[in-house]
């Protein structure tokens, strides 16, 4: 749905940005003056190569010229250009 159907449907109780749900929760809280925090996780290398290894798929299909299987070890890393995964 766009915000305008979700609104509609009766999904959500407004259309707007953060900063008009913070402005709300404010309201409805009666803590006008109330700070909004946002905590970030600390970067972590492990986290950032996981991201870049997030799939929706199990499996990945690539199609390596023969000639290149030998010389490839199972166990290591590759960067390959995206023609090879179709």
């Amino acid at each position: 749905f766009s915000g305008k159907e979700a609104l509609e449907n009766k999904l959500i109780d407004g259309v707007g940005q953060i900063e008009d749900a913070y402005a709300k929760a404010k309201q409805l809280g009666g803590a006008p003056e109330a700070a909004v925090v946002r905590y970030a996780a600390p970067f972590s290398l492990g986290r950032f190569f996981r991201a870049l290894g997030e799939t929706n798929q199990s499996k990945l299909q690539i199609e390596l010229p023969k000639q290149l299987l030998p010389q490839l070890e199972s166990g290591r890393a590759y960067f390959l250009p995206s023609y090879y995964a179709p």
